[in-house]
């Protein structure tokens, strides 16, 4: 939609290793959008763009901020994906993933996440900041307490591309 998200219940986050999964459809391509945001004190502490408008998809997550970005290109930040955003804190290291491919990852980011006052799934809501609606749909999105492996990342698309057709 245009102006749709939901509150998540800040329990659902983690405060140490996180993935954020979920399948897309994307239909605007120039707006600045958030498609979770979570934070609390006027803190982004969780946040995914996808893309911003600059067409960067930007994972933000822990306290003090840790950030990886990379630019998209147009077939990246249109039409339907898979998408998984990892962090393990222990490790330090940040994933990308895209249709179950490595798309881009850091290391040295060992910041964890606090805990939240707030967490929105389709739009940005932090600090009383709120708007960034995601402009497209979200028919699955899985939060998990781990940062899963390349290869459950693979796997987890394997079994839902014909559904998507990907």
């Amino acid at each position: 939609g245009t102006n749709d998200y939901f509150s998540l219940p800040t329990s659902v986050i983690p405060t140490n290793e996180i993935t954020i999964e979920f399948v897309c459809t994307k239909t605007d391509l120039g707006a600045n959008n958030s498609i979770i945001a979570g934070g609390t004190g006027g803190n982004q502490d969780l946040n995914v763009h996808l893309p911003w408008g600059d067409g960067n998809v930007y994972w933000d997550c822990g306290r003090p901020f840790n950030r990886i970005y990379k630019a998209t290109t147009l077939a990246e930040r249109s039409g339907v994906h898979h998408w998984v955003f990892t962090k393990n804190p222990s490790t330090g290291i940040m994933c990308i993933y895209l249709d179950g491919a490595l798309w881009h990852t850091e290391g040295g980011l060992t910041s964890t996440i606090p805990s939240l006052s707030s967490v929105s799934l389709g739009r940005y809501d932090i600090g009383g900041s709120t708007g960034y609606y995601y402009p497209g749909t979200i028919p699955i999105a899985k939060i998990y307490n781990k940062a899963l492996t390349a290869a459950e990342v693979k796997q987890n698309f394997q079994g839902i591309r014909k559904r998507f057709g990907l």
